[in-house]
């Protein structure tokens, strides 16, 4: 991956996230935006390596990572630093308050729709994959 290329995918993933938050929230925090960028840009990255993998399972593991990126930004942010950007303890099965299965549902739609703005990225901005690749993913099996 290259610098700009890698600048612009952290660089999105930061906007975007904020956006999403302040749409949903009304408000946002910078550590948001780190978070962000954080999660796009390994998305990014580890997309392509787990092109064989079936794009549902792909999209999991994607927001598995989330999951586990949130509760670190958590413990950090809200419990060490007591900026309190997010407090999940009124939702049910949460950890700590910082995770719940709730947002880790989200999180899984949130991969889903993310995918098409990463592939957007790689294909028709960095032409990273053939011009004549499709947007949409591989739905099926995975390729053997």
């Amino acid at each position: 991956m290259r610098k700009r290329e890698f600048l612009l995918v952290i660089f999105t993933g930061g906007i975007v996230y904020c956006f999403i938050e302040i749409l949903w929230r009304g408000y946002t925090h910078w550590s948001m935006a780190l978070l962000g960028a954080l999660c796009f840009g390994s998305f990014y990255y580890l997309e392509p390596k787990l092109s064989r993998v079936n794009f549902f399972l792909r999209m999991l593991i994607l927001c598995a990572l989330v999951t586990a990126y949130e509760f670190c930004f958590g413990v950090v942010f809200n419990l060490w630093l007591g900026y309190n950007v997010w407090d999940y303890t009124n939702l049910k099965i949460n950890f700590m308050g910082q995770i719940s299965l709730l947002y880790s549902f989200f999180w899984y739609w949130l991969c889903i729709l993310s995918h098409f703005l990463r592939k957007l990225i790689r294909q028709r901005i960095f032409d990273a994959l053939p011009s004549t690749a499709n947007i949409l993913p591989n739905l099926g099996k995975a390729k053997s």
